[in-house]
């Protein structure tokens, strides 16, 4: 089926993965995450490299419109670690994660999508990791860039 923007999505609910799990915040949407992405599951919560959360056969509606990925998160850790989105396994854009201080903050940050139709993949991935996980992803909602269209 077709997806209807704003399309929203718990991180949790995840196709495929290699790392992070589902873990309880209690200020998370639906008080769960897909946590400590691009670490260990378990002590000492070692990096992995090239750690990935896939969403898979998400089928775009037609649009003349760009659209945007808002991903919200937490982080609790000053170490730089950039994610990146890819669709269809290619690169679009990355953010680096702000570190709020706790695993129970969150915020948002915006990927730029561009335009798409018809059935694609989204991933959330780290090349370089950190102990402890990059971040955890909570949920994440694509919809249209306001402002912008093509022409």
């Amino acid at each position: 089926a077709t997806i209807t923007l704003p399309y929203t999505r718990e991180c949790e609910t995840a196709d495929a993965k290699n790392t992070a799990n589902v873990l309880y915040r209690s200020a998370a949407s639906g008080s769960k995450v897909m946590g400590q992405f691009s670490c260990q599951n378990a002590e000492p919560w070692s990096a992995i490299p090239n750690g990935y959360v896939r969403f898979t056969e998400l089928n775009f509606p037609v649009t003349n419109e760009e659209l945007m990925l808002e991903l919200t998160y937490s982080k609790y850790s000053a170490a730089i670690s950039w994610i990146y989105l890819k669709i269809d396994g290619v690169v679009r854009d990355s953010i680096l994660p702000l570190n709020l201080g706790s695993w129970n903050i969150f915020s948002q940050d915006t990927f730029n999508i561009g335009h798409l139709e018809g059935l694609h993949s989204i991933e959330f991935f780290v090349s370089e990791s950190q102990t402890y996980g990059t971040a955890d992803l909570d949920v994440f909602t694509i919809k249209r860039k306001q402002n912008a269209s093509l022409k």
